[in-house]
């Protein structure tokens, strides 16, 4: 049921949100039978939990017609975007692959993305804008709540970005990655831009409303030879922290707030406001009042699976030494 209170999907009460879907566990998928159409929500800074039903026939993406829809979990208002299908024949046309995979693998390769989502500006109010960064393709794809099928960029590439490697954060998406020279890039894309009147109306006009988006921009580039795998970009507070290791031992983790580094400042950071941030394929920075453990809240910590050793060990920041992380 929608709130009569809400906004629509661009309420700004929940932006940011910092919500996350809790993990139920055990098979218990969103959606189960055994969850009777409820789910849960986490927020990561305060800890707090919502239990709030979602109607059991939405899902973000449907198998048999490949509908995307957006759903705002906690007024219940919902946008339809158009089929990821209408990729299918875009990628074909391109001949980006010279021996294509069979139809049936093309959309498991797109569902690989990460997606951002913002208002339009420039377009009616309550037109939502959405990018889908296929890394399979190293390709973007935008589309707004408008149109009928989404647009892949054809004029340039992304660089080849791992799970850890990219970030949605308000409205815009980051990636980051090593170049063949050796040094560290951080890359920013920005929205794609509205179409002019003229466009939209006249005799030559497209069904999308939005223009190619520009190609992404270096904001921040750092020499790579103290900077080693594994790395990723993490949300924290308002601000995008990038990690990595200072050498290939990883033995130390360098964690550096994004906005020093495009001001050139190369000083990693001691503290990042008492909280963890969980650095997995998937990163993300939470509150200690999320976390049942007995740790005392302000110490700051990294959770790290090594990748040799296979298990969760604890970073502490300030000291600069490890310890198995808590159960």
């Amino acid at each position: 049921m929608v709130s009569p209170r809400g906004h629509g999907v661009v309420d700004p009460r929940f932006h940011p949100r910092r919500w996350m879907m809790f993990p139920e566990g055990h098979g218990l998928h969103p959606g189960h039978g055994k969850l009777r159409g409820y789910e849960r929500f986490i927020n990561l800074d305060t800890g707090a939990l919502v239990r709030d039903h979602l109607p059991l026939f939405l899902l973000l993406q449907r198998d048999h017609d490949t509908a995307i829809c957006l759903l705002h979990p906690f007024t219940g208002d919902i946008v339809d975007l158009p089929p990821l299908a209408t990729l299918v024949p875009q990628v074909v046309r391109r001949g980006d692959y010279d021996c294509l995979p069979p139809k049936c693998m093309w959309l498991p390769m797109m569902r690989w993305l990460r997606a951002s989502v913002a208002p339009t500006n420039g377009a009616r109010p309550g037109v939502i804008t959405v990018m889908l960064l296929l890394l399979n393709m190293q390709r973007l794809a935008f589309a707004t709540t408008e149109d009928r099928q989404w647009t892949m960029t054809t004029s340039w590439y992304l660089p080849f970005l791992s799970a850890s490697q990219h970030l949605s954060f308000r409205g815009k998406l980051y990636g980051m990655h090593q170049t063949t020279t050796g040094s560290m890039e951080v890359l920013e894309m920005d929205p794609p831009p509205v179409r002019r009147p003229h466009e939209l109306h006249g005799p030559s006009s497209s069904s999308n409303i939005l223009l190619p988006p520009p190609p992404p921009k270096v904001i921040a580039t750092w020499p790579g030879h103290s900077f080693c795998k594994p790395y990723c970009l993490v949300e924290c507070d308002s601000n995008i922290l990038v990690l990595g290791h200072s050498n290939t031992s990883l033995s130390q983790i360098l964690v550096y707030k994004l906005e020093d580094l495009i001001m050139g400042s190369f000083h990693p950071v001691k503290s990042i406001g008492g909280k963890g941030i969980f650095f997995l394929q998937q990163s993300i920075c939470v509150s200690y009042k999320v976390l049942v453990t007995d740790h005392v809240n302000g110490r700051d910590s990294i959770f790290y699976m090594r990748p040799e050793q296979r298990d969760l060990v604890e970073y502490h920041l300030d000291k600069g030494t490890w310890e198995p992380a808590v159960d």
